[in-house]
Order: structure tokens, then sequence, then C-alpha cells
């Protein structure tokens, strides 16, 4: 007869329901833990529900170290993220999602469920929770997790997690999955950063990334709401020197305060670190972007071969936006009404040029409230490979909360989600020393 006690599943406590908290919970469960979600809002994956216009955007087939951004020294952090992208990769997330009865298509690399609607992911990952009696206590603010002296007879408690107001629960590991600051709206406010500090972690100054830039620009009224391709080219520096942070292409968007769209959300978490650095920071747009330069040259000439008795808007035709036409034209003084021999050469050249090099400075990123995801957080050299910290063993990270944000494009879920999946694996394999 075996007379040895059984062990106790290890006890796991989950702050936050986001998507790094439910896949944390269900791949801590399925490996046999006994696991509770606390979670502030009303119920789960609050977030969720707006991520990729409420497409949700699960993953993307195409990763490079290009992908993500972290302020850890970049040896060290791409390797991290690298290896938890091998260990739960877009494939490993197409089979999860398959497996709790959600299809997905891809649209040239880009991973949406089948039904296009970010409420199908949300309500599969809640009946999975459901079927492995995940306990999830919502409305339930962590206030402060404590940790109990070793040796206690606590029945053996590592953790104390204090919620609400409520008598703490005792709990072996705590996985922190409480998103960074970015979307506010949704809950998302940085509580995690305050718990991780309580256990002397550094926080790299969180950041808003993927959201739109405010630039400084007297006439820009003129084009809102204008759509239209352009690439856009971040800078810094001034007219002598000028060093290229990157470059984006795709459907850009002018707004009464600066420039918004998916090239610009790309650029926007280097503008943010550049700008906290007081740096100044300047995005150039090419509205033209199709033309080879040769091949602007040739249209350059052909324009100046035109008859000048035409007004400048004539004169320009087809070229861009008539709003993006009035913008230009308002910066040197000019009107599209004008006749086009006002002008001289130099003149037209100049116009013509800004269709490919309009600059403007950037006076700040767009807030928390508009942005996607967090720059910043805790850094990841202060995990080990499991995301578990090098300060407080038993305390595991996953998603937003830490110092990495990726690219727009499904890159950001699969980092919560594969951070999730192997925080959650190894806190239910936990074993104290």
């Amino acid at each position: 007869m075996d007379l040895k006690p059984k062990m106790r599943p290890v006890r796991v406590a989950v702050i936050g329901g986001g998507a790094s908290g439910c896949m944390a919970a269900i791949t801590a469960a399925q490996a046999g833990a006994d696991v509770h979600i606390f979670e502030k809002n009303e119920k789960p994956g609050k977030k969720l529900y707006a991520t990729g216009n409420g497409r949700c955007n699960l993953t993307n087939l195409h990763m490079d170290d290009s992908c993500y951004h972290t302020r850890t020294a970049d040896k060290n952090g791409s390797s991290l993220i690298h290896s938890a992208i091998e260990r739960y990769s877009p494939a490993d997330q197409i089979r999860f999602f398959a497996d709790l009865g959600v299809p997905v298509f891809d649209r040239d690399g880009y991973v949406y469920p089948r039904t296009n609607q970010a409420q199908t992911v949300v309500r599969a990952l809640e009946k999975r929770i459901a079927a492995l009696g995940i306990r999830v206590h919502t409305g339930c603010p962590v206030r402060k997790i404590r940790r109990s002296q070793q040796g206690t007879k606590a029945d053996d408690a590592v953790f104390y997690v204090d919620c609400n107001d409520r008598e703490a629960r005792a709990f072996d590991t705590v996985i922190l999955c409480t998103g960074g600051m970015a979307g506010p709206q949704y809950g998302t406010t940085g509580d995690g950063y305050r718990l991780a500090a309580s256990f002397s972690h550094k926080i790299s100054t969180p950041l808003p990334a993927l959201t739109a830039l405010e630039c400084r620009g007297q006439f820009l009224k003129r084009a809102a709401g204008v759509r239209c391709r352009a690439a856009v080219t971040l800078y810094t520096g001034n007219d002598k020197k000028q060093i290229r942070e990157g470059r984006e292409e795709g459907e850009v968007q002018m707004t009464d305060y600066g420039i918004s769209g998916i090239p610009v959300m790309q650029i926007s978490g280097t503008a943010a670190r550049l700008l906290e650095s007081k740096q100044r920071v300047f995005v150039q747009i090419d509205f033209l972007p199709e033309f080879s330069d040769s091949a602007f040259s040739d249209e350059i000439e052909r324009r100046m071969r035109e008859d000048r008795s035409q007004m400048l808007g004539d004169l320009f035709l087809g070229l861009v936006h008539k709003k993006i036409l009035d913008l230009l034209l308002a910066e040197k003084g000019l009107q599209a009404e004008m006749k086009a021999r006002r002008i001289d050469d130099a003149g037209i050249r100049q116009i013509l040029q800004s269709m490919r090099e309009y600059t403007l400075e950037v006076i700040q990123v767009k807030s928390f409230k508009q942005a996607q995801v967090t720059s910043g957080g805790i850094p990841l050299e202060e995990t080990d490979a499991n995301f578990q910290s090098r300060l407080q063993p038993g305390l595991f990270f996953a998603g937003e909360v830490l110092d990495v944000d990726g690219r727009c494009g499904g890159y950001n879920l699969q980092w919560a989600f594969a951070t999730g999946y192997i925080a959650g694996l190894a806190a239910a394999h936990y074993c104290r020393v």
C-alpha cells in the first residue's frame, strides 16, 4: 500500500483576465493547477473585444526580430522574445483556437477568427475557463500581494492576494497579467507595475505606442479627414543633420492635429521614446510613394512643359487629393485658383517636390487612451526564460506588463498568448525550494 501523502495541486493566482491572463489560467489548469483569476472589470476579456477594430487579429504568419521592440539589451531581449515565439508559435496559436472551436483565416498573413468577431474569441476562452473549473473573481481589483515568511504553517502559503478588501487568499504562485497603460477605458491603468515594484522590480517608463502623432502645422485642418496612400519616414535632427529612425507605407489619415493610420501607428512607439529622450522628432510624408526617383523626375519635367496660363490646381491635377494640394499650397502662401504663370520654374519644382517631402515636426504622440499598446514595463532582464521574476521566485509575468511591444497586425496578441502559455505552464509546475 502506498502511504505517501498525495501532493496537492499548485495554487496559482492569475492577476488580470485579458488575453495573457486567460491563456495563463487555461494552461496552468490543464497542467493540473488549482487556478483563480482576479479581474477588476465586470468580466474577463474587456480589451479583447476592441482588438483589431472588433475583429481580433489573433496573430501574424510573418515573424522576425523586427516585429518586436524592448529596451532590454538587444542580444538578451531579442533572444528571449525569439525563444518565446518559438515555444508558442503562430501555428500553436491557430491550433489552440481550433481546439476551442474557433477556425481562423489569414489575409496576407494577418490571422483572424473565421467570424471576424472578437466576441467569438472571448466566448471561446470563457467556455474553456468554465470547463476547467477555473474560479473567476470579477469586480475584484488586487490591492496588494504579500509574501509569507518561509517556514510558516499557514498551509505552506507563499503569497497572499488582497482583493477588494476581501479576506486574503493564499497561493503558491502568482502570474501578473494586468496589461500596461494603453486603453485605460478597458481597466488597464498600470496596476501590474505597482504590484511588481512592491517586489523591487524596476519599471521601464511606460509610453503610448500604436497610436497617432500630434504635429506642428498651421494648415493641417485644410486636409483633415483625407485618407491616402503614402509613405511616412520618422527622423530626428535638424536641417544640417538628419537621422532616419524608420519608414512605413500604407493608408495615412490626415487630421486637424497631425496624422494617423497604420503606417503612423507603426512608428509611434519609436517617436514616443525619442521624444521622451528630449530629441526633436520629425515625420516626412511622401504622398507619391509609387513613383521611383527617375519616374518622378520625368513627371516633373512633363508638368514643367504644361501651359502656364492654367490654374495651379489644374497644373497639378491628378497627383494628390485636392485637399492635400490645398495644404501644400497654403504652406507657401498660394491657392489652387491662382494662375500658374505667377510662379517661376523653381517655385513649381518646389511644390512638386513637397508632394514627396512634406515635413512636420512631431509634438507628441496621442495618449494612452488612444494607444493600442504600451511601450515599456517590467524589463526582460529581471525575468528568466519562463518569465519568472529573478527577484521573487514564484512570481511570474505575461503579456503587456512586460517591456515588449509589437507591431500592429496581431503581434501583441501573439506575445500575450505566448507569454501566458509559458508562464502558466511554469507556474503550474512550480516547486518551492
